[in-house]
């Protein structure tokens, strides 16, 4: 049994609604959704062949799989990989930075790359 082909107004209702429910990345804030935002443009002609189409609706599945944290739910990790033992706080720190670094000033990143180019021991 072949598919029919999906139409460009639903892949791109389905890349709106992507583009809507996606959290917000403080760190880079408008990267991911102008990427994703300028490929639904390109899905407005007619001229988008079907497996463009077929293989845009991959993309959409992998994205809603995203959102859905599906991959997480389906493969939890345990603690022993969250906390390596030579270093158990590692990825909170690592977390930490990432919440921190949107609330930097533009001086206290500027001291961050003197500090990881200059090592005192």
């Amino acid at each position: 049994m072949v598919k029919a082909p999906i139409s460009s107004s639903t892949l791109s209702r389905h890349y709106k609604r992507i583009i809507s429910t996606w959290p917000p990345d403080l760190v880079r804030p408008i990267t991911y959704k102008e990427k994703i935002e300028s490929h639904r443009l390109k899905l407005t002609g007619p001229e988008v062949s079907p497996q463009l189409r077929v293989a845009d609706l991959r993309n959409v599945n992998a994205l809603y799989s995203l959102l859905d944290n599906r991959y997480a739910k389906q493969y939890p990790l345990s603690e022993y990989y969250l906390e390596p033992q030579s270093n158990p706080n590692h990825y909170k720190e690592i977390i930490e930075e990432f919440d921190n670094a949107p609330k930097r000033s533009s001086f206290e990143r500027w001291i961050g790359q003197w500090k990881r180019m200059i090592r005192f021991q």
